[in-house]
């Protein structure tokens, strides 16, 4: 059985959700290739026998470049169900995210058979109150990644609709904020400080916006820029700032994956 995965990450944290699942799938003698939907195309509907899909939750709904992609995938040939799973990664709750992906995803012809959250720290600085905040990993939260990938053969081949519940007041906040608005609003203007800068680019390669480029130094469109706060975070010489980041502790990543599959 062959699966690709296509994801967005700010940090990291989506990927590792999509790397956990391979990890899980290989170990059971299936193919599964994990692609970054930034700078790579999605093939085709005949390119595997299931599909995963992988996002950050912004604001309890998905990322504009996500849900964009999405809108561009094709229809399914001949409106053959696809098995497709969903995958997330957040702090807290996932609003409706994937209410709203699966809703995109149906019109392609998928059938979702499966979802799954991802629960890792935030990298949202702006909301956080703490200079010296927790960026502590749970490694059960790797397990449950496992243990839903340990399924997903038996859902693919099954194929049956998950049926996903839809959140009124989630969604409301979420239709009214999008990536551009509060979010944005509370993170500010980013700058960068060119005296800090080295110039390597790490911020522009993981833009999931694709809104970074050099010349020489970062140059950010703000209309473009979704929020996510990868670019600060990720700075290797914390040389970008915005409003309410200032200080606060980075989120690098969680590291290299230690657990097993099961």
């Amino acid at each position: 059985m062959k699966v690709e995965i296509y994801y967005m990450t700010g940090t990291g944290n989506t990927k590792r959700a999509a790397k956990l699942v391979q990890l899980q799938l290989k170990s059971m003698g299936h193919d599964c290739e994990v692609l970054n939907w930034i700078h790579e195309d999605f093939e085709s509907w005949d390119a595997a026998d299931a599909f995963g899909f992988a996002a950050p939750v912004h604001s309890f709904r998905e990322p504009t470049p996500f849900r964009n992609n999405l809108k561009s995938l094709p229809k399914s040939p001949n409106d053959r169900h696809i098995p497709v799973f969903i995958l997330s990664s957040c702090e807290g709750a996932v609003g409706n995210f994937y209410y709203r992906v699966a809703k995109i995803l149906k019109k392609k012809g998928a059938t979702i058979i499966g979802v799954k959250t991802f629960y890792a720290p935030s990298n949202v600085l702006m909301w956080e109150k703490s200079i010296e905040r927790s960026i502590d990993h749970d490694p059960s939260h790797d397990k449950a990644i496992l243990y839903f990938a340990k399924q997903l053969p038996e859902l693919i081949e099954k194929n049956e609709p998950l049926p996903i519940k839809r959140h009124f007041w989630s969604g409301l906040f979420a239709a009214l904020t999008k990536d551009w608005g509060l979010r944005a609003m509370i993170r500010g203007k980013i700058k960068v400080d060119e005296t800090l800068c080295i110039q390597c680019g790490l911020c522009a390669q993981n833009c999931i916006a694709q809104c970074i480029h050099l010349d020489p130094y970062p140059k950010i469109n703000m209309k473009e820029c979704v929020a996510c706060l990868g670019c600060i975070n990720l700075c290797p010489k914390d040389a970008l700032n915005a409003k309410n980041t200032i200080g606060k502790r980075r989120f690098k990543g969680l590291g290299k994956i230690s657990v097993s599959p099961l």
